[in-house]
């Protein structure tokens, strides 16, 4: 969930700063390909109607309408694959990892895991289950300190 966590961070980062640094690489890539550049505060003509003006510049459709979309589907696309059921079930298997001495045991992760299944676990049974998480939990890291 880390790995899910930075790239939203990274999108989101090059979204607002990566803009220039994008615009820059563009146009080192047209004058190595002697490519003409659009001058990006003419009027944005939209090929599909031509005869039609716009009110807004090339920079404003390419930096907003463009860039910007990219982005923001791109962090859609990620919220979509990873809902808010999906993050709790990945956080709360991630909590059973026995790497750094288990390191991540969580009793939220845990029981946030165990009411993923109301089928398996009634309220009376969820209660049990936080009474034995924190017999084990307080277990374990006794055997670790040790």
């Amino acid at each position: 969930m880390k790995c899910v966590r930075s790239t939203r961070v990274v999108l989101n980062d090059l979204r607002e700063n990566g803009w220039e640094s994008m615009l820059a690489e563009v146009h080192v890539f047209c004058e190595k390909h002697d490519i003409v550049e659009l001058d990006v505060e003419e009027a944005y003509v939209n090929p599909k109607k031509r005869r039609k003006v716009t009110e807004i510049t090339n920079i404003h459709h390419y930096q907003v309408d463009c860039f910007n979309d990219a982005f923001d589907w791109l962090v859609q696309e990620l919220d979509n694959r990873f809902s808010e059921t999906s993050t709790n079930l990945l956080v709360g298997s991630a909590t059973l990892s026995p790497r750094d001495s288990f390191h991540d045991f969580s009793l939220e992760n845990l029981m946030s895991l165990a009411k993923l299944y109301p089928q398996d676990f009634d309220s009376g049974e969820l209660r049990d289950l936080d009474k034995d998480l924190r017999l084990y939990i307080a277990d374990v890291i006794e055997l670790v300190v040790r």
